[in-house]
Parts: C-alpha cells; structure tokens; sequence
C-alpha cells in the first residue's frame, strides 16, 4: 500500500511518493485557484480539501463539509458516492440512489486568504422551496 504519481510532462513515469495513503475516497480534482485537492473524504465521505503540495509526509484533510441537507442513515458511506467537478470552484456530490433529487449541488466560496466555505447552490434552494408548496 502507498501513494504514487504518474509524471504526465516526463515520459508517463510512476513513482512511489509514501508508504501512506490519501485522505480521500474516490476521485480527487485540483482547484488551481486556491491551490487545493477536493474529494470525498476517506472516513464519512465529506466534501473536503487537502494542500497535497507536500508530499513529504501523510497529507491531512484541511476542512470537510457537512452536506446541507439531513440525509437518511442508509444513504450515509455510499461506496458509490462522487464528487462532480461543475467549473468555478462548483462541485456536485451525487449519491446514486433511485430517486435523481438527491444530487446536492453545492458552491465553494471562497474569500481573503484563501478561505473556503460551502453553501447550497441557489437552484437547490428554489427547487427546494418549489417542492414544498406542491
């Protein structure tokens, strides 16, 4: 077990970087912007961010989301849960089940000093609100 790069300017190379792994599940996506790795985290499948920058040691999780919405006990560690990169520091969560409203759009703002937070997207909240007064 360990983590490796692949080296995509030099010859498709990999390389062993630790004998440790990630703190991430799934797909990871880089934000050049703020300079951070985004994913599900490896233990409760947050949205969360990483500086995975410094490769010399075990990278540690920089801040995990809670989703904004109260999700139901089985839809919890979803093996099958991902992140979808929407552009702009925008990402989906999608939780396959076998209703489609249970993709939770969520958007990453971000301010001075490269903080971060999260808040559900507006289309969310006026789909939401249109499902209550049906």
């Amino acid at each position: 077990m360990g983590t490796y790069c692949l080296d995509t300017a030099g010859g498709y190379t990999w390389s062993k970087v630790g004998d440790w792994t990630l703190p991430f599940r799934g797909k990871v996506e880089y934000v050049p912007e703020l300079k951070l790795w985004f994913g599900l985290s490896a233990y409760g499948q947050q949205l969360a961010a990483a500086d995975l920058s410094n490769l010399d040691s075990q990278p540690q999780i920089m801040g995990a989301w809670e989703e904004l919405i109260n999700r139901l006990e089985e839809w919890r560690e979803r093996p099958d849960a991902q992140i979808v990169n929407m552009g702009s520091g925008r990402f989906c969560v999608a939780r396959p089940l076998p209703c489609a409203k249970h993709l939770f759009p969520v958007v990453l703002v971000y301010g001075k000093h490269s903080s971060v937070t999260c808040s559900k997207s507006w289309l969310a909240l006026e789909e939401d609100a249109a499902a209550a007064m049906a």
